[in-house]
C-alpha cells in the first residue's frame, strides 16, 4: 500500500511538473540562467582574500610605491639583490588594487575581482546566446554552467589577468555585434594595454582575425560595416604598444626562461588522463577536471562542425586555433584559451533536438546537470576561516613578530610567499626575490630554493648575502636540521605554517633571549613531561605576539589540559571562538574544555557545533561526544539517539564507558534487548580491566535478566 502511494506521488509530481513546463517552456531556461548568474556573483562576493599565491600583495606593494614616489615601480626596489629594471606591463592594475585597497581594504578588492567576474560572465553569455539571454536554450545554458565555474575556479585570485578574462571577451563581442560602438576599442586596447600588457599578442590576435574576416566579407559584399571594422582594428593595434614601457613591451611576452616551465605548476601541460579519472567529485557532482572535459568536447565538437563553413568563420578558426596554442602551452592559459573559444560554441545548437515538454525526466536530468558545478562552489566555502581575508596558510604570525621587534633588514623567505613579506615589511625588511620572473632570473629562483632545502645552498645564502632572518616552511622538516648543522640560525618564533629564524653571529642577544629552548616548532605538541611548565610558557609567548593563530592556540588550550589547568585556557578558548567560530576543530577543542570542567550543557552545545560545521571528522565520532554529553546531563533519550547513530560495537576503537552509558540509556527508554548485548560484551572482554563502572555494569545487567524493567514496545 505504501509503494503504490509512492508510486501515485512520483506520477503526481512528474505530472504536475510537465504541466508547468508546457506552461512556460520559454522562460524556464532564461529563469534557471538567472538563478545560475546570481549564484555565480553570490559565490564571487563572498569568496575572502586568500593564498593560492602572494602575487596579490607584491602588487599591492608596487601600487603603493607608485603613489608614494609618484614613479612606476620598474626595479626590485624590495629586494636586496642587485637592482633590476623591466617592464611593468601590469602599473595599471597595481595603480587601481592599490587605490581600492588604500579606500576599502579587502572586502573592496572583493567587490572589484567580483564586478570584474561578473561583467566577464555576462558578456560571455551574450555571445554563446546568438539570439539574446531571454531566448536561451538548454544546451546553451549546460554551456554558460560549464564557462561560469571554469570563471569561479580562476575567481579566488586577484591578478592582472582579470583585465585579461574581461577584455578577450568584451572585444569579440564589441567586433561581432556591436559595429557602431567600435570607436571604444582603441580605448578599450589601450586600457588593456597598461593593466595587463603582456597579453598584447592575444589582443593582437583577436585585431588580426576580425580584420582577415573583415577583408574578405568587403571583398564579397563591399559592406561599410566592413570597412569601419577594418578602421577600427587597424587603429587599435598601436594602443597595444602605448605604455610607460615603450616598445620594450614587444619583448615581454618573450623574455621568460623556458626553464619556468619545469616548477611553476600553473604553467605545466593539461594532463587529460587524470582529469578524466577526478570527472567526478567525492559528492558525485561533475568536478572542477570534468567540467574542463566537457569544454573540451563541446570545443573538438564544434570546430569540426565549424570547418565546413570556413570561409564564414575566419576569425572564428583563428581565435580558436590561437587558444589552443596557447592552452598547449600551461593549464594557466586555460581561461584564455576558453574566452578566445566564444565564437566557437556559440555556434553549437541552441537546444537538444527533442520535444522538452515531453520529457520531465530529461528536464530533471538537464537541470541537475546544469547546477551540478553549483556543488563545487558552495563546498568551497567550508574551507574558508575568515572573511573578508582568510589568513590560513599566510605567515601572518610571522610578519606580526618581526614587525614587533624591527630588527634587521634582509629576510630569506620561499618566493611563493614573498609578496606577503614584502607588502608587509617593506621598507624595513627587503626580500631575496619573488615570482616575477622576470625581473628575478631561474638562476636567483634555485639558489633560493637550495638555500631552504640543504645545507650546502645555506650556507652559500649566508656567505654571499649574511640575512638576518630566515624563513622556513613547517612541512619542509629538513631544514630543522640544516639550520643546526650551520650553527648560525636559531629558531626564534613559529605559527601554524611557518618557522622563524635568527642570524645568532649577527643578533646574539636577540639569539639567547628569544630562542625556543623547550618547543620543537616542527613538532610543538611533543614535550618533555619535565618541562611541562617550561613549555607552556613558551607558548604562552608564541601565542602573546600574535593571538589569533589557530592552531597555536588549539596547542595552549590541549597543553593546559592536559597539566590539568583548565581554568587557564578559557580566556584562549574565547579568542579561539570569537576569530574561527565556523572551524568544527575550534568547537571540537573548547567542547573537550568545558568536558574537563564538567560543563556538560557548554560541552554539548559546542559538540553540536562541531556537527554543524563539520567536514573533517567522521559524524559517527562527534555523534558518540554528543551522546556522552547527553548522558552527564541525565538526557537518556537523546543519549540513546546519538549512541544509535555513532556506537558501533563491531569497530575496536569504542571506549568501554561508551558500551557503559549506551546501554544505561538503552535501559531507560525499553531497549533491553540491546542494553543485555552492550552490557555482555562489556563484562566478557573488558572485565579484567579496571573501571569503575564495572560493577555497575554486573549490576544493571543482573537486574535486567531479573524482569525489574518493561522493554518499550517502540523498540
Amino acid at each position: 500500500m505504501q509503494s503504490l502511494k509512492k508510486d501515485i506521488s512520483i506520477t503526481q509530481i512528474l505530472s504536475s511538473l510537465e504541466n508547468l513546463v508546457s506552461q512556460h517552456q520559454t522562460k524556464i531556461p532564461y529563469f534557471l540562467w538567472l538563478v545560475l548568474f546570481i549564484a555565480f556573483f553570490t559565490t564571487n562576493i563572498l569568496s575572502p582574500v586568500r593564498f593560492t599565491d602572494t602575487d596579490l600583495w607584491y602588487h599591492l606593494n608596487s601600487g603603493r610605491y607608485l603613489f608614494q614616489n609618484h614613479a612606476i615601480a620598474d626595479s626590485t626596489f624590495f629586494s636586496f639583490l642587485d637592482p633590476k629594471n623591466w617592464a611593468n606591463y601590469y602599473w595599471g592594475f597595481q595603480a587601481i588594487a592599490f587605490s581600492i585597497f588604500d579606500t576599502l581594504g579587502y572586502q573592496g578588492l572583493i567587490i572589484f575581482k567580483s564586478v570584474l567576474l561578473t561583467l566577464t560572465a555576462f558578456i560571455a553569455s551574450k555571445i554563446i546566446c546568438k539570439n539574446g539571454i531571454k531566448d536561451i536554450g538548454y544546451v546553451e545554458l549546460f554551456l554558460l554552467s560549464l564557462i561560469f565555474s571554469v570563471i569561479v575556479s580562476r575567481g579566488e585570485i586577484i591578478r592582472p589577468h582579470l583585465f585579461t578574462y574581461l577584455f578577450i571577451p568584451l572585444a569579440i563581442y564589441l567586433l561581432t555585434y556591436k559595429n557602431k560602438y567600435l570607436w571604444a576599442l582603441p580605448i578599450l586596447t589601450l586600457f588593456w594595454a597598461n593593466t595587463h600588457g603582456i597579453t598584447w599578442p592575444v589582443g593582437a590576435a583577436i585585431l588580426g582575425a576580425f580584420t582577415l574576416q573583415s577583408v574578405y566579407n568587403y571583398n564579397l559584399t563591399k559592406n561599410s560595416n566592413d570597412r569601419n571594422l577594418i578602421t577600427w582594428c587597424i587603429a587599435s593595434i598601436p594602443m597595444l604598444f602605448i605604455t610607460p614601457s615603450g616598445l620594450s613591451i614587444l619583448y615581454a611576452p618573450f623574455a621568460s626562461d623556458p626553464d619556468i616551465y619545469l616548477f611553476i605548476t600553473e604553467l605545466k601541460p593539461h594532463d587529460f588522463a587524470l582529469s578524466l579519472s577526478k570527472f567526478f567529485s567525492s559528492d558525485f557532482f561533475i568536478s572542477d577536471d570534468g567540467v574542463l572535459i566537457l569544454i573540451q568536447f563541446a570545443f573538438i565538437y564544434a570546430f569540426l562542425t565549424t570547418l565546413k563553413t570556413s570561409k564564414k568563420n575566419i576569425s572564428t578558426i583563428i581565435l580558436s586555433l590561437c587558444g589552443l596554442a596557447l592552452y598547449s602551452k600551461g593549464f594557466r592559459f586555460t581561461w584564455e584559451w576558453m574566452f578566445l573559444s566564444l565564437p566557437l560554441l556559440s555556434l553549437l545548437p541552441k537546444t537538444l533536438p527533442i520535444n522538452i515538454k515531453a520529457t520531465s525526466t530529461l528536464l530533471v536530468s538537464l537541470v541537475i546537470m546544469i547546477y551540478s558545478p553549483l556543488s563545487s562552489w558552495t563546498n568551497k566555502h567550508t574551507y574558508y576561516y575568515n572573511y573578508p581575508i582568510d589568513n590560513y596558510m599566510l605567515p601572518i604570525g610571522v610578519v606580526n613578530y618581526l614587525k614587533s621587534k624591527n630588527v634587521g633588514s634582509r629576510l630569506i623567505a620561499s618566493p611563493s610567499y614573498a609578496g606577503y613579506f614584502q607588502w608587509h615589511l617593506y621598507p624595513n625588511l627587503l626580500i631575496h626575490s619573488d615570482m616575477q620572473l622576470p625581473p628575478f632570473t631561474t638562476e636567483e629562483y634555485f639558489e633560493l630554493s637550495l638555500g631552504l632545502t640543504s645545507t650546502y645552498g645555506l650556507k652559500n645564502i649566508t656567505e654571499k648575502y649574511n640575512p638576518d632572518y630566515v624563513v622556513s616552511i613547517k612541512s619542509n622538516s629538513y631544514f630543522k636540521d640544516i639550520a643546526e648543522q650551520t650553527k648560525i640560525y636559531k629558531p626564534i618564533y613559529f605559527d601554524d605554517m611557518f618557522v622563524l629564524y635568527i642570524n645568532s653571529e649577527k643578533y646574539p642577544t636577540e639569539s639567547n633571549t628569544e630562542i625556543l629552548k623547550y618547543i620543537d616548532p616542527y613538532s610543538p605538541y611533543t614535550y618533555d613531561s619535565e618541562n611541562a611548565d617550561n613549555h607552556v610558557k613558551e607558548f604562552e609567548k608564541i601565542v602573546s605576539i600574535y593571538p589569533e593563530i589557530p592552531g597555536s592556540l588549539s596547542s595552549l588550550i590541549t597543553l593546559y589540559m592536559t597539566n590539568e589547568r583548565h581554568e587557564e585556557a578559557l580566556p584562549y578558548a574565547q579568542i579561539l571562538e570569537e576569530k574561527f567560530s565556523q572551524q568544527p576543530g575550534t568547537h571540537l577543542i573548547i567542547a573537550a574544555l568545558h568536558d574537563g570542567l564538567d560543563n556538560f550543557k557548554e560541552a554539548l552545545k559546542h559538540f553540536e557545533l562541531a556537527l554543524e560545521y563539520n567536514y573533517t571528522v567522521k559524524p559517527e565520532v562527534l555523534h558518540k561526544y554528543i551522546a556522552e554529553s547527553y548522558y552527564q546531563l541525565e538526557d537518556y533519550k537523546n543519549s540513546y539517539k546519538y549512541y544509535k547513530l555513532g556506537f558501533n560495537m563491531y569497530t575496536r576503537d569504542e571506549k568501554p564507558e561508551y558500551y557503559f552509558q549506551y546501554a544505561y540509556s538503552s535501559v531507560i527508554v525499553g531497549d533491553l534487548n540491546n542494553a543485555k548485548k552492550l552490557l555482555t560484551t562489556l563484562l566478557t572482554y573488558r572485565k579484567s580491566e579496571d573501571y569503575k563502572f564495572i560493577e555497575n555494569a554486573k549490576e544493571l545487567l543482573k537486574k535486567i535478566e531479573d524482569g525489574h524493567f518493561k522493554a518499550s514496545l517502540f523498540q
